[in-house]
């Protein structure tokens, strides 16, 4: 290991010594193959696909006498750009779909990703916006209820009390 004294904090590793180091960056960083990473987007394709399944028979029990329930919809099918998966009421006496529904799937500890998109949308709809939590160990329990966040925008996005947010990713464009 050699030390530049022009620049303190970087370090070089000699050749010789170049397979330990890199032996060492795998204990902490897990490598992971092309096919590795595809079943993992299959497995959490399948987990929203079930969620949104769990959450439109949920609207669908919760709504049991509305008189126009037929019109609880998933439209993720047909518009991933909606900022929401589920179209339902909000009350029985609602007349037309005023409740819009994303649904995000968990296990273990309450955890989701929320686009752009879908902040936008939350902020636009505001009380009409809803998050159902789906925690995937839980829903195959008679009676299970999803965690349902009114107005995420304003209590999670906007106050967040007992939600942290941070950046994954971020997008740049050359200025």
């Amino acid at each position: 290991l050699q030390v530049d004294h022009d620049y303190p904090n970087i370090f070089f590793i000699e050749e010789e010594h170049l397979n330990i180091f890199d032996n060492q960056l795998k204990t902490i960083r897990k490598k992971i193959t092309l096919m590795e990473l595809k079943k993992i987007q299959e497995n959490k394709e399948n987990y929203g696909q079930q969620a949104e399944r769990f959450v439109f028979e949920f609207e669908i029990k919760r709504l049991c006498n509305h008189p126009h329930k037929e019109k609880i919809r998933i439209i993720s099918d047909s518009d991933v750009s909606a900022g929401f998966d589920i179209v339902s009421f909000d009350e029985n006496n609602s007349i037309i779909p005023d409740r819009f529904i994303e649904t995000k799937s968990y296990s273990r500890n309450a955890n989701f990703y929320w686009s752009e998109n879908e902040i936008s949308t939350a902020k636009k709809l505001g009380g009409r916006y809803y998050i159902y939590l789906v925690d995937r160990e839980k829903i195959i329990r008679d009676g299970y209820v999803p965690t349902i966040i009114k107005n995420p925008y304003q209590n999670i996005y906007n106050k967040p009390k007992d939600w942290h947010g941070k950046p994954i990713s971020w997008f740049f464009v050359k200025v």
